[in-house]
């Protein structure tokens, strides 16, 4: 004849329902973050599609138009240098050369 041998961990009870509460918890807040940061990035994205594709069409002064448009002032670093880098391939080096001053002063 075998023995069994069980043996038992006692969580307490209230821990056991506040660890879960807080599993819970994270797991509802990065849902929310998640989709705040798809959100976001969708945002944006559409306008520098736009932009790339302006840029890859050598259509330097649409790209720039695009550009401007879809500039809301969150990113400004990141805009700052697709500016600098369009302008320069436009070959308006003096503004290019301001625009990338801009973008060292700002970071």
């Amino acid at each position: 004849m075998s023995t069994q041998v069980s043996i038992h961990i006692a969580v307490p009870r209230p821990l056991f329902q506040s660890v879960m509460h807080l599993r819970q918890r994270f797991f509802r807040w990065s849902l929310i973050l998640s989709f705040l940061l798809l959100l976001l990035t969708g945002c944006g994205h559409y306008s520098m599609q736009e932009v790339r594709l302006a840029f890859e069409g050598g259509k330097l002064e649409d790209a720039l138009a695009h550009l401007d448009k879809g500039n809301s002032g969150k990113a400004r670093l990141p805009y700052l240098f697709e500016r600098g880098l369009i302008a320069h391939y436009a070959n308006r080096f003096e503004e290019s050369n301001q625009v990338f001053d801009i973008a060292e002063n700002t970071a």
